[in-house]
């Protein structure tokens, strides 16, 4: 018959495709089998009580704003907690100077490391 193979073809294609998308839905029915957590990255926890009440927020920006040398502006009572926090976070930062490198390697040309097994598309 002329079309058999062809519909051979199309058979073949969709058994594939069922079977690859049953072993999808059984991978992720299952989940992460070994029961561990996963990894999550973060920032590292502050130094240091995190300040919770508008006082213990205010007597923190206090302290950083002495730090640099400054006192509280004018009319700093009339600021929502929320502002008051944001602007001791800004010291804070502005004081504590810029990031440390935590990662010296990262300017190291990607084609001479392990990364190129990861994106080989990049390196050659």
């Amino acid at each position: 018959m002329p079309g058999s193979s062809a519909r051979a073809a199309v058979v073949v294609t969709a058994a594939v495709a069922v079977t690859g998308a049953c072993v999808t839905a059984m991978v992720a029915a299952t989940g992460d089998l070994t029961g561990l957590p996963g990894v999550t990255v973060g920032s590292p926890e502050a130094p240091g009580p995190v300040p919770r009440s508008r006082q213990e927020t205010v007597e923190a920006w206090r302290a950083e704003l002495a730090r640099a040398g400054l006192r509280l502006p004018e009319g700093w009572e009339r600021l929502p907690t929320a502002e008051i926090r944001a602007r001791y976070l800004k010291q804070k930062r502005v004081n504590d100077g810029p990031p440390k490198d935590i990662d010296p390697h990262m300017a190291v040309d990607p084609c001479a490391s392990w990364t190129w097994v990861v994106k080989p598309g990049e390196c050659w």
